[in-house]
């Protein structure tokens, strides 16, 4: 099921607090584009904490699967998500130090009172997709093998015709 969830980071953080849930897929229409399939859930849950320095911080963890399009034989192929991150939260932007010197661990985050946990994970479901998946070698059959194109005397149209061909043949 999904929630319209806002919380005040700083605040959340502050207090320890703890968030679960699901979004649906359909609903992450900026994650639309990259995918092959928008059946499913995302499971997430968001945990406030306050460091041994005294530093407000937001824990995400994100599981789920996605369907993307392999980009080498084109067809549906399932990304499993698995997301850990890490926010240290600051005041303002000035308090934001050089990305250098931030631990692996925590991202600097300038607190939000109204912070979108669905557009929070969205943005990271995001961050995540690879730019080309691919199935593993062995689990990838391309439609357009190798061969095909060696026969395909004629060029690239020749290359287009075949796969029209091979388009019209599938259910």
């Amino acid at each position: 099921m999904s929630i319209q969830a806002t919380v005040d980071s700083l605040r959340f953080a502050r207090e320890g607090g703890n968030l679960k849930g699901t979004i649906r897929v359909s609903s992450l229409l900026r994650l639309a584009d990259y995918l092959a399939s928008r059946e499913g859930e995302i499971s997430y849950r968001l945990e406030g904490m306050v460091d041994q320095d005294g530093h407000p911080i937001l824990r995400l963890s994100i599981s789920g699967m996605l369907v993307v399009q392999c980009q080498r034989c084109l067809e549906a192929m399932e990304l499993p998500v698995g997301l850990q991150s890490g926010f240290r939260l600051v005041a303002s932007e000035r308090d934001l130090g050089p990305v250098e010197e931030e631990p692996e661990e925590w991202t600097a985050w300038v607190a939000d009172p109204n912070l979108d946990v669905e557009a929070l994970v969205e943005d990271e479901l995001l961050l995540a997709v690879p730019f080309a998946p691919v199935h593993a070698d062995p689990a990838c059959d391309p439609k357009l093998a190798s061969q095909d194109l060696e026969a395909a005397d004629g060029g690239p149209f020749a290359v287009l015709a075949l796969l029209k061909d091979r388009k019209s043949v599938e259910p």
